[in-house]
């Protein structure tokens, strides 16, 4: 990791950052506070803290179907008007697509840190949509009303998840979390996470939408990690999203581990089917080839 990512990153890198961070783990867990209800006396109770406002999603949509929406090019060629009375999970940009289309998700996940670094100050002006956020990225936003941390576990760098290292992958992973509110497993992407995380609404059927899992030249050019983006590459990445300006200069960008990330995608399936529920690509232009296709169209009402 070079030294401005370690800057980015570092909860250390500022008092209010370090605070932030602090503050977010110390209460993700139900903890004690002290209030002065009374003006005169203090009084000690416990405050529920993150994980507990995430146990209130249990099955909050249960038997309802909902949407996972990916950033991939295909996203741009559905018509998105059709979600505006649908349950949308989107992640990462999609929130650049808010005004241009008729709906917005009631549920935005954020995981990458450096992503999340670079658009922290976009991210903290979405307001209306509960922001679920990583915990080891809780010192990068300014915390509001609609912003939850979850514990991403099995948060493996990059260097771990790397070809070189398959024995951690074999030990650690895949693991497929049907308590969002205790942890999500990394399986290779935010999608898989929306994935655990609309498991744990109570979804069923489940469609995913904007999930290419091509990446144009993306891995053929990069290992696995993070790449920062300059005039000279700057090619490269303007065919990976639904918008040639996803990323700007100076940004960086997350090259996945194909395999791992095409391992997520099955296992996924493979933990929605053994629980008798419905998981399926209504995409276009999909590669993933372990997660059944239905038409997009076919969907919807449209007589």
């Amino acid at each position: 990791m070079s030294s401005e990512q370690c800057k980015l990153l570092s909860p250390l890198s500022s008092i209010s950052k370090y605070f932030r961070y602090v503050r977010a783990v110390l209460t993700f867990n139900d903890h004690p506070c002290i209030t002065f209800k009374s003006k005169i006396f203090p009084k000690l109770q416990l405050d529920s803290g993150d994980s507990s406002r995430l146990r209130t999603f249990f099955n909050i949509h249960k038997g309802k179907r909902c949407f996972v929406l990916g950033n991939g090019p295909s996203l741009s060629k559905l018509d998105l008007n059709l979600l505006k009375d649908e349950i949308i999970i989107g992640s990462n940009g999609v929130y650049k697509l808010f005004d241009q289309f008729n709906f917005c998700p009631e549920y935005l996940i954020f995981q990458d840190a450096l992503t999340i670094a670079k658009k922290a100050e976009e991210i903290n002006h979405i307001k209306g949509v509960t922001k679920l956020v990583a915990l080891h990225a809780s010192h990068l936003l300014k915390r509001d009303s609609d912003t939850m941390f979850f514990y991403l576990a099995n948060h493996l760098g990059w260097h771990e998840i790397s070809p070189d290292n398959q024995s951690i992958i074999k030990e650690n992973l895949p693991l497929f979390s049907n308590n969002f509110s205790a942890f999500a497993s990394n399986l290779g992407n935010v999608t898989h996470t929306a994935l655990q995380l609309a498991y744990y609404l109570g979804c069923d059927p489940v469609y995913i939408i904007g999930c290419d899992h091509s990446h144009g030249s993306l891995c053929k050019h990069y290992r696995p990690g993070h790449v920062k983006i300059n005039e000279e590459n700057f090619h490269h990445f303007q065919n990976n999203h639904f918008t040639k300006n996803y990323y700007k200069i100076g940004d960086y960008i997350g090259v996945p581990y194909y395999k791992f990330e095409s391992l997520g995608y099955s296992t996924a399936n493979e933990f929605f089917n053994k629980q008798s529920r419905v998981l399926l690509n209504a995409g276009i232009e999909s590669q993933i080839d372990s997660i059944p296709k239905t038409d997009y169209l076919k969907l919807f009402d449209l007589s």
